[in-house]
């Protein structure tokens, strides 16, 4: 995982083998650009840079990149700790 994914996956209180089952379903969905641009706004909305971006901003980029992470039930069962992250078909 890159240190962008590591903190991603801090922010949300994903554990290593889930953080990298999830992202990298969501890089592999997504593509590596649109991937990418979703990672870095959803790490600046969560930083401490994030006081000087307005509300709406934030939003839309935490829920883009959350939409690409858990786009199904079972990405948001193993998000919730309640199953196995599964490759998606």
């Amino acid at each position: 995982m890159t240190h962008l994914e590591r903190r991603a996956a801090e922010m949300l209180g994903l554990d290593t083998k889930t953080a990298a089952a999830l992202l990298g379903q969501a890089r592999s969905e997504l593509g590596p650009t649109q991937y990418r641009i979703r990672l870095l706004g959803f790490v600046v909305a969560t930083s401490a840079i994030r006081r000087a971006l307005p509300g709406a901003v934030r939003r839309r980029a935490v829920g883009a990149f959350l939409s690409g992470l858990v786009a199904t039930a079972a990405d948001t069962l193993a998000y919730l700790g309640l199953a196995t992250p599964r490759e998606r078909a």
